[in-house]
C-alpha cells in the first residue's frame, strides 16, 4: 500500500470478504477457506463445508438455494476497480446478478477407511 487510497480500497474489498464470510456463517462453519483470488472477471475461492445440505434451502433440488437467498440484498462496497457497474447490493439470481456460487465437490469421503 503507497497511498492512503490504496489502503482504503484494500480495506473495503476485505470489509466485503468480512460481509460474505459472515452470511456463510449463518448457516454453517467455513472450513479450509483459500485465499480470495482475483481474476479478470472477479473474485475467487473455495471453502469446505461441515454437512451436505447445510446451504441449501430445504425447500429446492438446488444445494446452493439457502446460501444464494440469505445473499441477496446483502449490501457491499462499490467503486472497488470493478470491470462494471455494480449493484451496492448482492444478487445471486435474475438480471442483476453480481455473484455466483457453485458446488465444487458434493461428495463425502468417509475419513474411516
Amino acid at each position: 500500500m503507497t497511498t492512503p487510497a490504496d489502503w482504503n480500497r484494500a480495506r473495503n474489498q476485505h470489509r466485503n470478504w468480512e460481509a460474505l464470510l459472515q452470511v456463510i456463517s449463518l448457516r454453517t462453519q467455513p472450513m479450509n477457506i483459500t485465499r480470495p483470488v482475483k481474476h479478470t472477471n472477479g473474485w475467487h475461492f473455495e471453502f469446505d463445508v461441515e454437512a451436505p445440505g447445510v446451504l441449501g434451502s430445504g425447500y429446492d433440488s438446488n444445494d446452493l438455494a439457502g446460501l444464494m437467498a440469505d445473499c441477496e440484498g446483502v449490501p457491499m462496497v462499490t467503486g472497488l476497480d470493478e470491470p462494471t457497474v455494480l449493484a451496492a447490493t448482492l444478487h445471486a439470481t435474475g438480471t442483476n446478478q453480481n455473484i455466483w456460487f457453485t458446488a465444487v465437490n458434493t461428495s463425502l469421503e468417509n475419513s474411516n477407511g
